[in-house]
């Protein structure tokens, strides 16, 4: 397939890939012997989430690929990580997702053309021929024949697969149970309540903690 995105719940627990760090969540092998691979790289102890192809170039076959940050990637979280690609080589062919899309902090191109499919299996949580376990845990998984949107890739994260089906391919919904879904930021509120002199008419229940300024005036039974 060309353009494809790839979105995978999973929960990193730690160094995984056997002595090469490279942790993967899913691969397909391609024609020329490398595979499309979507992974956790753990980067020295700044795990970052990778995805890469494969091109009939002679020099670096197994690009384009593209990184995210050191440390986008928390051990022991339940994260939506994943990737689309538009079947292009350029340096914007590839869009990384951590929960939601993020820069690439590095990219590494290919030339030539992408290489076809070997018409290989997909394989989750390993690569074929060359070991590459992944450290974790898979709470849900889905591949669509195209690119995914921002506002499509967030309607997954809440939704699961199904919530677009166009172009889905392949998937296993999200296990609530186990892969919760990231909560939207929310700014905390912080409470500390200080009554000094009050009257009361009625029953008053006041449960807060924190900090903050406010004047209050109630009449009747209130909580």
């Amino acid at each position: 397939m060309a353009a494809m995105t790839i979105l995978a719940y999973v929960r990193p627990t730690g160094r995984g890939g056997g002595a090469t760090g490279l942790s993967y969540i899913w691969s397909k092998m391609c024609a020329n012997g490398q595979p499309r691979r979507l992974m956790v790289d753990h980067n020295g102890g700044v795990p970052r989430l990778s995805f890469g192809l494969a091109s009939t170039s002679a020099l670096a076959q197994w690009g384009p690929n593209a990184s995210s940050g050191p440390g986008t990637v928390t051990y022991g979280q339940w994260a939506l990580l994943g990737a689309t690609h538009d079947g292009g080589l350029r340096d914007t062919s590839i869009g990384l997702i951590v929960n939601t899309p993020v820069i690439s902090a590095e990219y590494s191109g290919g030339s030539g053309a992408l290489s076809p499919d070997a018409g290989a299996p997909m394989v989750l949580l390993d690569r074929e021929g060359q070991p590459r376990p992944f450290a974790g845990d898979l709470g849900g998984f889905g591949l669509w024949n195209r690119k995914l949107s921002p506002s499509e890739i967030d309607a997954v994260r809440v939704g699961g697969p199904q919530a677009v089906p166009s172009g889905l391919v392949v998937f296993e919904d999200w296990v609530p149970a186990t892969a919760p879904i990231p909560p939207t930021p929310t700014v905390p509120v912080s409470i500390d309540l200080n009554l000094g002199s009050a009257t009361f008419a009625g029953t008053a229940t006041i449960n807060a903690d924190g900090s903050w300024d406010a004047t209050l005036k109630a009449r009747g039974t209130w909580r």
